[in-house]
């Protein structure tokens, strides 16, 4: 049986996961860059996408110095970008520096996030910006007490979005108010104010500090003048349904009565999106919130205004009349410097055929939800930076190196096959990190054939033969490609001729961490286990699921809830006689949340997944 993987009908058979990376069939086309960042402020990498009644474009600059830290004499502020007949001009400054809120002893220059909505019932354009007191830093950041320093978000109205801006002196909250209140949550920023029928919504953006965790808080308000409401978690690592993380949000933007969050993970591989949605009167509530895409948001082209792929927030616009979505997206150049660029795609037309597939500060895993013994495979593609792996024979363990931010692939994922290597005209056929053959075509490898038999593999690159050689099967086993660090895989044709199965994935225990967003601060390491008892949580689209770990004397009872539902509980407490399964159940094939809930220490187990519909067996 024949399947195209490139086909955009088959983009959910591709795994995609926040740390190993995303295969994206989305249709977005570059329309060009804003903003280039210059020192002392290195890092634009945040903004926001406005067209007001016009039809005029506004575009929303936070500019911030490296390592979002400012240069003395320097404070991160949001620049004001105009779309004019001639092209994109800079307005300046949005906001005075030395302001002063409402009991507030410091002044606020510090103002780098801004996103901005029309306001009907004012007839005005309501902006929202983050906000600093200008003796805020990383040392004070997550807790200010005992300091002066003090952020949050506020509001600001004008008669243009050029402004200039009438603020409220009234944040719409400040951290040194906030914390403490909201377990690991620690520090609130990045917020987007949405006018409603009746009152005002506030999405916020939340950070957890070393549990690498963040999460979506909304707040409600008749007018912003009385004051918000306290802010309550819509979105986060602590829902019992699937849920990838780590995932960061900023900004919102609403498409008819619908509200959109998107969200870009912070992992290396920069290439992994989700969009979040709620109706909007109902979105202050989290049951009103559920994914509305998984990946396949965005992909990144090679080209050196975004090298580092999606860096900072993620994509920000608005579905114009025609349908066609604008939006602003930011990224990193070659120096490692922001940009700021603008794309667009149809809104009813989100997905093509064919994808791209990069890595960018680290490399990335992709691999089939099907596995084959022997098959024919005919792929199309161009390489461009470093190299691709294209995986057969894959028999690692997937999920993230480490539960933090700025992980990359585990280890066995980037190992642990086989593979032709493609770089330029040259390749390699790889086993578990050794070279067994490698050759030269003559010229660039855009198509590659591998003929996999039971004991042979033959390789062909534009009718030439590459390789014929000897080399045992592994059994039933998914196929993948790896990119290099800075590589781009943009893929045409995919097709795959042999007899299938649901591929067997093992998750790793790291990753149970990052999908409950419980940092390694939390855990111990004790003969290559994770020991703590804090919830941890995987997050898989599978079928059947088993649990297999190690139990040990000292250790305690974890209850199993799969998507919120008490499935049983494992006694860790046993003897230590090695890893054996611990738990299994029968699931429908989907979306699936499964959390181990301790009453104790446990050793953090592995997740064997299954990616398929048991019936296929």
């Amino acid at each position: 049986m024949k399947t195209d993987y490139a086909l955009k009908e088959n983009r959910e058979k591709w795994l995609r996961h926040p740390a190993m990376g995303d295969p994206s069939f989305d249709t977005f086309k570059r329309t060009g860059t804003v903003h280039r960042s210059e020192p002392p402020y290195e890092w634009a990498v945040n903004g926001s996408l406005f067209r007001d009644g016009d039809g005029k474009e506004y575009l929303y600059a936070g500019l911030y110095g490296s390592g979002y830290i400012s240069a003395p004499g320097t404070y991160s502020h949001f620049e004001t970008y105009r779309h004019d007949v001639g092209g994109w001009v800079n307005l300046g400054p949005g906001l005075e520096k030395h302001y002063y809120f409402e009991n507030t002893p410091v002044p606020s220059s510090g103002c780098p996030d801004a996103v901005m909505f029309y306001d009907e019932g004012r007839g005005k354009y309501l902006l929202t910006y983050d906000w600093g007191t200008e003796n805020e830093d990383w040392d004070n950041a997550y807790d200010s007490s005992g300091t002066t320093a003090d952020s949050g978000a506020a509001i600001a109205w004008a008669d243009s979005p050029a402004g200039p801006f009438e603020r409220l002196s009234k944040p719409v909250f400040r951290n040194k108010d906030l914390h403490g209140r909201y377990g690991r949550f620690l520090r609130f920023y990045a917020t987007t104010v949405i006018p409603r029928k009746n009152d005002y919504l506030a999405l916020i953006l939340c950070d957890s500090a070393q549990n690498f965790a963040w999460g979506l808080a909304a707040a409600a308000a008749n007018t912003p003048e009385e004051g918000f409401s306290a802010p309550e978690m819509v979105l986060s690592a602590d829902r019992q349904d699937y849920y990838p993380a780590p995932m960061e949000f900023y900004p919102a933007f609403v498409v008819g009565d619908t509200v959109y969050a998107p969200a870009t993970s912070v992992c290396l591989n920069r290439n992994y999106q989700v969009i979040f949605s709620a109706k909007l009167e109902e979105a202050h509530r989290p049951e009103a919130w559920s994914l509305a895409f998984d990946g396949s948001v965005w992909h990144s082209v090679y080209t050196d205004d975004e090298r580092y792929g999606i860096w900072g927030q993620t994509i920000n616009g608005y579905v114009d009349e025609g349908g066609m979505f604008r939006v602003m997206y930011p990224s990193r150049d070659g120096r490692g410097f922001g940009t700021l660029s603008t794309a667009e795609r149809r809104w009813d037309e989100p997905y093509g055929n064919g994808f791209v597939f990069s890595g960018h500060e680290g490399p990335s895993v992709t691999l089939t939800r099907d596995s084959y013994r022997t098959f024919t495979l005919d792929a199309a593609f161009t390489v461009e930076g470093g190299y691709a792996d294209i995986i057969f024979d894959f028999d690692g363990r997937i999920g993230a190196e480490t539960a933090t931010s700025g992980c990359r692939p585990c280890g066995s994922s980037l190992m642990d096959y086989r593979a032709v290597r493609i770089r330029e005209s040259e390749w390699e056929l790889i086993d578990h990190g050794k070279t067994l053959f490698r050759g030269d075509a003559g010229k660039e490898i855009r198509s590659l054939r591998i003929e996999r038999g039971e004991d042979t593999v033959k390789l062909i690159s534009d009718g030439k033969l590459l390789l014929e050689t000897e080399l045992s099967s592994r059994g039933m086993k998914p196929l993948g490609i790896r990119t290099d660090e800075f590589t781009v895989f943009s893929c045409s044709r995919f097709v795959v001729d042999g007899k299938s199965m649901p591929s067997l994935f093992t998750v790793n225990s790291v990753d149970a961490l990052l999908g409950g967003g419980v940092g390694e601060c939390n855990f111990r390491r004790e003969n290559g286990s994770l020991i703590g008892s804090k919830r941890v949580k995987w997050n898989v689209i599978s079928s059947d699921i088993a649990v297999f770990g190690r139990t040990m004397p000292e250790l305690c009872r974890a209850q199993v809830r799969i998507d919120g539902k008490i499935m049983g509980f494992i006694d860790f407490g046993g003897r230590d006689d090695g890893a054996k399964m611990l738990f299994q159940a029968e699931l429908p094939y989907g979306r699936h949340g499964i959390e181990l809930l301790p009453d104790g220490d446990i050793a953090v187990p592995e997740l064997i997944a299954l990616q398929g519909v048991r019936e296929e067996l």
